[in-house]
């Protein structure tokens, strides 16, 4: 419940940054008391009236009810690898694919949405179909954002045919998931598991490339080809990313 609670959050944030079409400078989120670390950006801004008080948090009229459950002796163990490298590997207990389960989004009607001026009439009326639309998009965006690093890499690494084929693999079943949410209304993909990239994990779609601000351990001299390496797990013969589930509404 708090997984998908935090991909609406994120899906809600897009949505304002797309509307108004802006880009976030990661400059104005240093805390200069604290050696010119970054600071944790959430959208206190964007999502409360009053950016110190939680409590005008408009995720908070938002209620999502944990899932139904999976019999532990159904979990299967795995092997996922590091691409493109390929050299680390470990073990994990994951959902095997196909399972089913059901979970239950609520949203409350309260005035207190019109102390919020762009959020207002958005919470007033068919709230669930625009919160579902902005879900859609923000799958939509940012698979073909990683599609687009997946083109790169598999450009970059054109001379090893073995990690060409991973990345055809990763590119093919984005390219049926994209397809799947043009042909389905009622379907979205997302990722609620381990795996996310850099993209599907923060704001950073909103920060120009040029501007990433790339952890110093990396030696990467490209940020277009950041974030450069993600988990991939084989199942048969075919690489797939980690942590995708279909989400179907039933309303």
């Amino acid at each position: 419940g708090s997984t998908i609670k935090g991909i609406i959050r994120n899906a809600l944030l897009f949505y304002y940054l797309s509307t108004k079409k802006l880009e976030l400078d990661p400059q104005k989120y240093k805390d200069k008391n604290k050696k010119n670390e970054f600071k944790l950006y959430t959208g206190e801004d964007i999502l409360r009236k009053d950016s110190n008080r939680v409590d005008t948090d408009i995720m908070k009229y938002i209620t999502v009810r944990d899932s139904s459950f999976i019999n532990f002796e159904e979990l299967k163990v795995y092997e996922i690898q590091r691409i493109p490298h390929k050299k680390l590997s470990q073990l994990i207990i994951a959902i095997p694919p196909e399972e089913r389960f059901s979970i239950e989004i609520n949203v409350q009607k309260n005035k207190n949405y019109s102390n919020l001026d762009f959020w207002k009439d958005f919470f007033l009326e068919n709230t669930e179909e625009k919160i579902w639309n902005c879900l859609k998009k923000y799958a939509q965006k940012l698979i073909d954002k990683e599609v687009e690093i997946l083109q790169r890499l598999k450009q970059k690494f054109s001379n090893n045919q073995d990690l060409t084929k991973t990345f055809e693999d990763l590119i093919y079943h984005y390219e049926e998931i994209k397809k799947r949410l043009r042909e389905e209304k009622d379907f979205i993909s997302l990722p609620l598991g381990f795996g996310k990239t850099y993209y599907f994990n923060s704001l950073g779609y909103f920060i120009p490339e040029n501007k990433i601000p790339l952890p110093k351990r990396l030696k990467i001299k490209d940020p277009k080809l950041y974030p450069q390496t993600r988990w991939a797990v084989k199942i048969k013969e075919k690489y797939y990313p980690l942590g995708w589930c279909g989400l179907e509404r039933n309303v």
